[in-house]
């Protein structure tokens, strides 16, 4: 079989092409890195603790956790601890949760964390001391 002249150059450009396509590849240099996700900002939780002097109850009490982080309306969930147990938990709204507490008498240690968010890191609050009274005896 005879080929022509053209059709030789015509088979060694298209396959000159094909190798330089895959070693063209090669010689660009590795892909660029994809970029890093956004860093995470740190989140402040606080958590009050009052009583409720609507209730004849010495026992009622309302813990309001506030989570706030820089630029950003803070979603996600909360606990509210009492020492190692947890006593509440839920979604905060806007960043904050409003919550009833019937506590027993004694001294509570009441903590509130938060878990985190796609943008915002967990924290946790301080420590707030709740000692309840004891209930008066009823008068006969």
């Amino acid at each position: 079989m005879h080929r022509s002249p053209r059709r030789a150059a015509l088979a060694l450009a298209l396959a000159t092409t094909l190798s330089l396509g895959t070693a063209g590849a090669a010689l660009a240099g590795p892909k660029p890195p994809a970029p890093a996700p956004a860093a995470k900002v740190a989140a402040q939780v606080t958590l009050r603790v009052t009583p409720v002097a609507t209730t004849p109850a010495t026992t009622d009490y309302r813990a309001v956790v506030t989570v706030t982080a820089p630029k950003t309306v803070v979603t996600g969930t909360y606990q509210l601890l009492d020492g190692t147990s947890v006593v509440s938990s839920g979604a905060l709204v806007s960043g904050a949760a409003s919550v009833p507490l019937d506590l027993a008498p004694g001294a509570h240690r009441l903590t509130a964390v938060f878990s985190g968010a796609a943008k915002v890191n967990g924290a946790g609050s301080k420590v707030v001391v709740v000692p309840v009274p004891a209930a008066a005896p009823a008068a006969g």
